[in-house]
């Protein structure tokens, strides 16, 4: 496995309802989530509305398609890692120089949304995340996996600005996980930098193994998750069903903190 040298590594991995518990002496990273076992997927035949056959052209992925590897976490000063409990989960480097403005925090919230205003602020004191004080997400909002600072990367136009390597490596290969935006897209594949509104609701996006190839509309954006494809995480990620298949993005919570969370991007004031 070549991730980072240098780390504190410890994995659980489940095959066929047996748990293997490893750990490796290293020192800067940690493997904390034995959060990426395959799922069945699902085959959904709601389209959106006016998609004009985008949803159907992008086959999905599932976490079906990938090995039982583990995410991995780098452990560092929240201000650092980019993520509120102080790990890292995407856009893995030891020192933090590669990413520094942008990161991956995985975790679970309550609070729905990404693009409705409410969403952009802390609810639960940024004590989210997987490793977080409330890692069951209660009472949290997308915000609260973000460290002071930082904030949930808006859209497309700011990941390629603050990620030099846009989504390419942010994961680890064979790892299934999505880090989502807080901002929306139209039903015909288009996106924006930062939209509000029900025009602008489809689909939750952002970078990642699982979910539907992202169209050329979302640049620098590489996957998106529609309500089907919440579905083929059993819990992991919910964002409705086929009466609001267009708002998945407004409706978005994440029940538990397997396969990923948000991006992170560092406030412009502080970007380095």
């Amino acid at each position: 496995m070549n991730l980072v040298s240098n780390c504190l590594i410890r994995a659980r991995v489940s095959f066929s309802g047996m748990a293997l518990l490893a750990a490796l002496a290293l020192d800067a990273c940690q493997l904390t989530e034995a959060d990426l076992v395959g799922t069945a997927g699902s085959d959904a035949a709601v389209q959106d509305a006016g998609s004009f056959g985008l949803d159907a052209g992008n086959a999905s992925l599932d976490v079906a398609a990938f090995e039982a590897r583990p995410i991995v976490s780098l452990v560092g000063m929240p201000e650092a890692t980019g993520c509120a409990d102080g790990t890292r989960e995407g856009f893995l480097d030891a020192a933090f120089k590669a990413w520094p403005n942008i990161a991956g925090c995985s975790g679970a919230w309550d609070q729905p949304g990404l693009t409705i205003e409410a969403s952009r602020q802390p609810s639960c004191g940024r004590m989210a995340g997987n490793t977080g004080l409330l890692a069951s997400g209660l009472g949290c909002g997308a915000a609260d996996l973000c460290a002071d600072g930082w904030h949930v990367c808006r859209g497309p136009i700011e990941v390629e600005r603050l990620s030099p390597s846009q989504c390419e490596s942010v994961l680890p290969p064979g790892v299934a996980a999505f880090f989502a935006v807080a901002g929306g897209g139209g039903a015909a594949g288009e996106c924006a930098a930062e939209q509000f509104g029900p025009s602008w609701d489809n689909d939750v996006r952002g970078c990642g193994t699982i979910g539907h190839a992202e169209g050329n509309g979302c640049y620098p954006l590489d996957r998106r998750l529609e309500f089907s494809d919440c579905l083929d995480t059993q819990g992991a990620w919910a964002c409705g069903g086929p009466a609001s298949h267009d708002q998945e993005v407004r409706l978005v919570v994440k029940p538990n903190a397997d396969q990923g969370g948000v991006l992170c991007c560092r406030n412009e004031s502080e970007s380095r």
